[in-house]
């Protein structure tokens, strides 16, 4: 008797989800991003995470018992396209494709990019070159936390400007004049305790303050421990700036600094060496306008 295989489910290596207001993005490099509208965001959010590595459809059955039938929907249509992958137990194509190459873009005329004090902040610099090839200027708000990870004059000889004092002297109300001009404002890395702040609208340092005066879309990406993302607090805090029509980035997996543990979520969710990085800012950036 031949031996029942199981078969396998993961998301594609490359692949984003981006949850709002009642919606979701999905997005690959090379393919057409894929929004979805009148989802419960919360709900795609558990999916895309048990998603995250390869999961067996007995363990994906049982995780999505009792949600709604729009998720089973969603999540034949996903299987259906590029962006969830299917297997077996014997063999299991996950292997990570190469990122095609591309070329300066520059869709955005600015980009404020908040930065916040999780260990991700001090791979800015490596991204430096994709977050140009997206705006024609990026304006860095640096946090007291992220100055641990990444330093100003590093980023300034990277042709960024750098702010952090809300009473910086180039413009007369720092805030206001970041807030009025961005096209699109981005928060990567986001802490548990930053997306508190963002979330209360606490105004207590520059970040906080540009994006509650900002009309652009907001993009956040979250960077934590598996454990502190999924806590009742945060996910309550990550409904709040959904509610308030920001874009969260889902978490991908990664590996955790503080116990050495990898294939958590964690990752910035832009898949490996975050390749999706421009085209997910550039899909936000088409469905917002």
């Amino acid at each position: 008797m031949t031996p029942q295989v199981d078969r396998y489910y993961c998301r594609h290596p490359l692949a984003t989800a981006v949850t709002g207001r009642a919606q979701v993005l999905f997005i690959l490099p090379g393919e057409k991003s894929r929004p979805c509208t009148d989802v419960d965001s919360a709900s795609v959010s558990e999916l895309w995470a048990a998603l995250a590595i390869p999961i067996s459809e007995a363990d994906l059955r049982a995780r999505m018992d009792g949600c709604p039938p729009a998720l089973e929907k969603l999540f034949g249509n996903l299987l259906d396209s590029p962006f969830v992958i299917s297997g077996t137990s014997d063999r299991i194509p996950f292997a990570t494709p190469e990122p095609a190459q591309r070329g300066r873009s520059n869709t955005c005329r600015r980009l404020v990019l908040g930065v916040t004090g999780a260990v991700q902040a001090a791979l800015l610099p490596q991204d430096t070159g994709r977050l140009l090839e997206f705006a024609e200027r990026v304006d860095v708000v640096l946090t007291r936390a992220a100055r641990r990870f990444v330093r100003p004059r590093a980023l300034s000889a990277l042709g960024l400007e750098v702010w952090g004092d809300p009473f910086d002297a180039r413009v007369p109300v720092p805030h206001i004049h970041l807030a009025a001009a961005a096209d699109l404002v981005l928060v990567m890395p986001a802490t548990a305790n930053a997306i508190f702040r963002l979330a209360h609208g606490t105004c207590s340092d520059l970040l906080s303050l540009v994006v509650a005066a900002t009309r652009a879309p907001t993009v956040i990406v979250p960077s934590m421990n598996e454990t502190m993302w999924h806590h009742p607090a945060t996910q309550r805090n990550v409904e709040l700036l959904r509610g308030y029509g920001m874009y969260l980035v889902e978490p991908g997996p990664g590996s955790s600094i503080a116990n050495g543990a990898s294939h958590q979520l964690g990752g910035a969710g832009f898949g490996l060496s975050n390749a999706n990085l421009v085209s997910t800012l550039e899909a936000v950036l088409r469905v917002s306008r």
